[in-house]
């Protein structure tokens, strides 16, 4: 889709903003805010061809760049944690560890009463 939009822009002999665009920084921020969510509808149609294509640009490279956070983010949890088949076994043995201890106390609970009844 990036590739259209560039597209786009060069077969128009229109021009696509780069970092050294006046329109750039603005439109990049624009991209970035919460204002965006509550005022497009209104502000496209008030855009030009060469506005809404850099505007789609700035919002595919973002999220392109979102997408490469979450990848590293995903990567960094999957080496400290481990996959989900280490996550599940974890959480197998945890349970039966629980269950073990919860049985071995209620037998020392049990003996404990025994011996409490037979020494008078």
């Amino acid at each position: 889709m990036l590739d259209d939009y560039e597209d786009y822009l060069r077969v128009r002999q229109l021009a696509q903003w780069g970092n050294l665009h006046p329109r750039y920084e603005r439109m990049r921020e624009y991209a970035r805010g919460e204002q965006i969510r509550k005022d497009y509808a209104s502000i496209i149609q008030k855009m030009n061809d060469e506005e809404i294509a850099n505007l789609c640009i700035t919002l595919i490279h973002q999220a392109i760049y979102m997408l490469h956070k979450l990848l590293l983010t995903m990567q960094n949890r999957f080496v400290t944690e481990g996959g989900i088949k280490e996550r599940m076994y974890q959480a197998r043995v945890n349970y039966r560890s629980n269950q073990s201890n919860q049985s071995n106390q209620s037998n020392q609970n049990n003996q404990s009463n025994q011996n409490n009844q037979s020494n008078p």
